[in-house]
């Protein structure tokens, strides 16, 4: 196979996965994620596989079996609460089922808590109607510790 196109297979594999990361993380989890240390090393990798002149079937595999190595240890990260799993938890802290949960402008609040090298400092940020009036609620997606806001946060 020439390895213009094996070079070409791996950068499309390349771009799937990051298309996927992107989507999972703020589809699910609101963006929490820092994606930051994904994007440098498949941009550096690929730099350097395509500047391998003999590129063969053998660093095909390597690469793909490179990127879906990271792949999963970067899914195996991901926070243990997602966005609607947050809901959950409001109504586990509130004592009721069903909440009436209102759209919200924004998915996060900043915060200081959560100061890891793979997640950025967000918590996922709620509105709900409860008792005839509007109740603001955040949760922290890596612990699940629910937290009621005494005002709208934006």
């Amino acid at each position: 196979m020439n390895s213009n196109k094996v070079a070409w297979i791996c950068l499309v594999i390349s771009v799937i996965v990051l298309i996927s990361l992107i989507t999972i993380n703020f589809v699910l989890y609101a963006g929490v994620v820092s994606l930051g240390t994904y994007f440098p090393f498949i941009i550096i990798m690929q730099v350097l596989f395509y500047k391998i002149r003999n590129y063969t079937i053998g660093l095909l595999i390597l690469n793909t079996t490179i990127i879906l190595t990271f792949l999963v240890v970067y899914l195996s990260i991901f926070p243990s609460f997602d966005y609607e799993e947050g809901k959950n938890l409001i109504e586990k802290e509130v004592g009721q089922d069903n909440l009436n949960f209102l759209e919200v402008d924004y998915k996060t609040v900043p915060t200081t808590d959560n100061n890891q090298f793979l997640y950025r400092n967000l918590n996922y940020y709620y509105k709900i109607a409860h008792l005839s009036s509007e109740q603001f609620f955040s949760v922290d997606p890596i612990t699940g510790k629910v937290f009621k806001l005494n005002r709208p946060f934006y």
